[in-house]
Formats: structure tokens, sequence, C-alpha cells
């Protein structure tokens, strides 16, 4: 399969140009030869950092997948949250004290919410009855609904976790809530209802792609045990005695099975969870829920494998790899390599610490220790909002500097530059932060990145896969090139291979040291878009500090039908140690492909050069 895929991405990269000259004048298979003495690597197509049903967003991991093949994505690395994977601070019981209520100092709040025609309808926390099964309870939720029409109308109570980061959302494999629940009466046209909300998931056995829901109801029209499923929506009848509390246990995955038998099960999220008293025909619906408590017993990087071996059998084309979002503090790092598990947080709160350069590079230091890859993800922030002003974007950009060039952006190997937009920050700001870094000798790999939470990539904002040179798509081979930087960035409207060659030795990613005063730099594009141009920037590599926390850069461009033959040489002026990269644009002005760096020193830089990016010196003139 690993074959097949690389071979695939290779084909569709060079579609249209002869493989033997992609390239031009050096032809594809001598330029990788030289690039990777004597190996003949082929590009490998990679959605570095996607979230699936382990994390708080509606993604579930058929979803991603479904969305990877409709990208062509050849390997997807899955990096949800650590601490959401393990359930790090996520809550275990409510004792309906309140309608807002908190538990480790994290507030969990009940929102109400009316819908249909009702003549009467209340939610309120009750005193005078309480679970007896709480011994720490001093009231309950009181929910009474009367609806006077012949359709059900509904006082909802839902749970909004949102000012405790969420702590209700994550997989429900393993997952069983269990509540105590005194109805007063229970009948067709009474019942209390739970609703879950579940993860999107792919067109599948008729149905269209989606999100699910689970709904289950004590009375209604549906009997005790029934399951029934209309679309994306599944019933369970649920008994309980009027009069006297009873205690109810809900396993959702057991029901979804039930339900849904093509679905895998333990794939998807508690996206929302509520309860409601729901009446017609002016039945009284009244109802007391106490003690809900949430047991979780997954073992999640074990039970995410499994689900990756059930997928690869629906998915056959594209590869996954395993990773984790390191996520519980403010700077945010993927981990991508084998070795990892999860971290034991002990009592750190969940609400994020100030930034933290110490912690962070120790964190970074850590997925070193066992042969890992760190990944600073976005730089500026998590926020998704519309661009800010260019004065401002600066302003960020230069304090965000300020903080990685002492620290050395923490140690980490990658820093994900490919976003449109993110926390009010441009593709040309992300790419700004990147070059004045790599002015300041910190060799980064630069990523592309969607960030997808929910399952859909169509709209995103920031759709940038991460393509590798390298030898096929195991993670051994990847994470050589990500940490040779043999990597280009490309949204999937633009196909082509990009690479670069300095003096017929130091491809793209490499660190070089020469005393020449100018040196050949081949540029390498396939498929350039029609209309659109090849910008060649280009920045020095003095050290400048803090002091001066911008790149400094100058740019060359090239239309796009120079690349007709695959590349263009160009000399570089070296007589001051400078980096080079490539930027793609198409017919609009957009950038949608940035190449890595290539570093043309005239001396050894401060710290010598990472190994993975080390090349020989070019021949003497």
């Amino acid at each position: 399969m690993v074959d097949q895929i690389s071979r695939r991405s290779f084909l569709r990269g060079v579609a249209g140009v002869g493989a033997a000259s992609a390239f031009g004048a050096l032809g594809w298979e001598a330029l990788t030869r030289a690039a990777w003495a004597q190996e003949v690597p082929l590009p490998v197509s990679m959605a570095m950092h996607v979230h699936s049903s382990f994390s708080e967003g509606t993604g579930s991991m058929a979803a991603q997948l479904a969305e990877a093949t409709l990208s062509d994505v050849d390997v997807l690395w899955w990096t949800d949250h650590d601490w959401r994977m393990s359930g790090h601070g996520y809550r275990s019981v409510v004792h309906f004290s309140g309608f807002t209520e908190t538990e480790n100092g994290n507030p969990l709040t009940w929102t109400q919410a009316k819908s249909g025609s009702l003549s009467s309808s209340s939610a309120s926390i009750d005193v005078t009855k309480v679970a007896p099964t709480d011994p720490s309870a001093t009231s309950s939720l009181r929910l009474a609904a009367t609806g006077s029409g012949s359709a059900f109308a509904m006082m909802r109570c839902t749970a909004d976790g949102s000012k405790a980061r969420e702590n209700l959302k994550g997989t429900i494999g393993g997952q069983a809530l269990t509540f105590d629940v005194f109805p007063e009466s229970i009948g067709t046209n009474a019942f209390l209802e739970v609703r879950i909300k579940l993860s999107n998931q792919p067109a599948s056995a008729g149905r269209a792609a989606g999100a699910y829901t689970l709904i289950y109801r004590i009375g209604g029209t549906d009997a005790p045990g029934v399951h029934r499923a209309a679309g994306l929506t599944g019933y369970v009848g649920l008994t309980a005695s009027s009069g006297q509390w009873g205690t109810i246990t809900l396993t959702p995955a057991d029901d979804i099975a039930l339900l849904w038998p093509d679905l895998l099960p333990a794939d998807s999220t508690m996206k929302e969870l509520s309860f409601a008293a729901g009446s017609r025909s002016n039945a009284p619906a009244v109802f007391w829920v106490g003690h809900l408590r949430f047991a979780r017993s997954s073992t999640p990087l074990e039970d995410q494998r499994s689900l990756m071996d059930e997928l690869a059998l629906r998915y056959p084309g594209i590869a996954q790899l395993q990773g984790t979002e390191v996520s519980l503090y403010t700077n945010h790092l993927n981990w991508f390599g084998s070795g990892f598990a999860l971290p034991d947080y002990g009592t750190a709160p969940i609400s994020p610490t100030p930034d933290d350069p110490v912690l962070t590079a120790a964190l970074a230091a850590r997925i070193h220790d066992v042969g890992g890859l760190s990944s600073l993800n976005h730089p500026f922030g998590s926020g998704t909002s519309s661009l800010s002003t260019l004065t401002k974007q600066d302003s960020l950009r230069r304090t965000i500097a300020k903080k990685l060039i002492p620290t050395r952006a923490y140690g980490v190997d990658i820093l994900e530059v490919g976003y449109q937009a993110r926390q009010g920050v441009g593709i040309a700001g992300h790419l700004a932060l990147w070059d004045t870094l790599s002015r300041n000798g910190i060799f980064l790999t630069g990523s592309g990145v969607n960030d997808s939470h929910g399952g859909s990539w169509a709209g995103l904002p920031n759709r940038f896969l991460t393509w590798a040179w390298a030898a096929d798509a195991t993670e051994p081979s990847l994470l050589r090139a990500l940490a040779a930087g043999r990597i280009w960035i490309a949204e999937p409207s633009f196909r082509g291979m990009v690479d670069l060659l300095a003096d017929g030795v130091a491809p793209m990613g490499s660190v070089t040291v020469s005393d020449l005063a100018a040196r050949d730099l081949q540029i390498m594009m396939t498929a350039a878009p029609a209309g659109g141009s090849v910008r060649l920037v280009r920045g020095p590599v003095d050290y400048a500090g803090t002091a001066v926390p911008d790149p400094n850069t100058v740019s060359q461009s090239f239309p796009a039908s120079d690349f007709a033959s695959g590349s263009v040489t160009v000399s570089v002026d070296t007589s001051a140690s400078t980096f080079v990269r490539t930027e793609v644009l198409d017919s609009t002005g957009r950038v949608v492909g940035v190449s890595n760096p290539v570093w043309l020193l005239r001396a050894d830089p401060p710290g010598g050069i990472p190994p993975a990016r080390a090349v020989a010196a070019p021949p003497p003139v």
C-alpha cells in the first residue's frame, strides 16, 4: 500500500510532464539521487494537524478520512488533544446544586430553552427532592412542561461547559452516564428526554453525511427497550417507575451499535448533552433529575489504534499515523513519532497557564528524548477570527518573534506556517515570522495545516497540506523528511511538485556553508498555476536577534510559464549569509504553495548545523 500511495502522488504531481524531465535539465531522478545520496524519494501528501472523535469537535475519524480522500491525501496524522484523550480534568459528577455548579473550580452551567406550543413550563433547582444515591446533594433539577398542541413541546436544559474548556466533550468510547430520575407521571404524551449530540459521519448505508443524535426517552411513544433509527437520529426507549426515584445508566456506544450497525460505535464525541421534559395534548410532564455521573473506562491510545485498523479497511488509500497535540498549556505542541504516551498531568488545572517558555521547552525536549519531532502550533494563537489590520498583525508578529528568538522557538523542529488566517494574522504574517527565525539561524521546518475539528474541510480558511520528499509513506521516512526540511506546503488546488537545489548538492531544507560569493540555485516546480507566478524570497542570516524582529526579505517573481520545462536556475548573491525559499501564487495572487528554505551560509552557525540538514560543501569554482 505504501508504494502505491507514493507512486500515485508522484503520477498526480507530474501529470502532463514526463517523470524523467519533470525538473528540467537535471532530470527528476538525477535531482533526487543527488539530494538523497542515491535514494529516489517520491512526493507524499500529509494532513498533519487533524482532530477526531477523541477531541472536543464534531469530527469523527471516519469523517476526516472521507475528507482526506477528497483532497487526495496520502497520509493522515492524528493529533487529538492529549489531555482530552485521557479525560484530564473532565467532569465526573453533577449534584444539581444550582444552574451553575463547579467541580475542581471548573463551572458547568445549564442553559434553558423552550420549543413548541407550551401552556406552562419551568426549570428549577428544587430542594424538596434529593436523589437518595447522592450523599452530597441538597437539591435536584425539576423539569416541567405542558404542551397545548398535538405536537410535542419541550422545556430543555443543556449543559454548557464553555467556561471549563468544554470538559464534557470527548469520546463516548468506554463512557457511561448514570443519573437518578423521579417521574411524577409517565405516558405516551409525556416524557423525559436525554439528548446526546454526536459526531459528523460520512454518508453511509443510504444515509447522508452529517451529525448524528441519540435521543433517550422515559415515556413517549417508544416502548422501553426499543431502538429506532430515523436517518441520523436514533431513539431509545427507557423505563422508570412513577412516583419514586430510580437509577438509569446509558452506554451510548452500545446503543449506536444497535441503531446503526455500519458505524464504528467508539468513533464519536459527546458534543452536547441535555435533559428535557416533553408534552403534548395538555398532558403534564414533570420530572426530577439528580446525581448525574460520568464513568470513563476507555484506553484512548489503544482505542484509537483499533479504530485506525478498522478504518484502514474502509480507506485503504490513506496511511494513518498516530500523534497527539500536547495542549493543556498555552503553547500547543504536536508530537509526531512513535514512543509517546499520554502525559499524567496530576492535579494541574485545565485552565491554560500563561506563556511559560521553560515549560514549553521541557515538553519539546521530552518529545526529542523518545525520538519524536515536535511542532509549535498556531504560533499567534488558536483563535479563528477574521484578519486584523496590517498594523495589528505586524505588532503581534514582532511580539511573538521576540519570544521565540531567545528560546530558539523552544527547541521545536517544526513551525506551523500554512495558515491563510489564524488569530487575525494572514499567511504573509506567518511566513514573515518564519523568515525572522530563519534570519536568526533557527532552522525550522514549515508545515501546512487545516486543524480541522469538525470533519468537513469545505469552506475552511486553512486547507494547506504538507508534502514530503520521502522514500515512502512510512513513519520513519516521513520523520526523516520533516527533520531535514524536505517539505513543501500546498493548498489542494495546487498539485505540483516543489524543490530547491543549490550548486547541485544542497536540497531544500539543508544548511550549507561556503565562501563562494555567488551560488547557483535551481528552482524546481511542476504544474505551476496558469496565469500565476513563482516568487523567490531571499533574506539575510545575520542573527539580528530581538532588536530587529523583522525578516528583511526581498523577492523576485517569475511567471508560471517560465517553469514549463520544470525548473529555473538563478544566481544568488552569497557575499553575505542568506536563506532562500519560494512561494507559488495563483492567478489571483493567492499564496497556494510554499517551499522550505535553503540556508546558504559563509560560516558555521552558532550551535552548529542539525545533522539532518547538513550537506557537503559545493565544489570550488
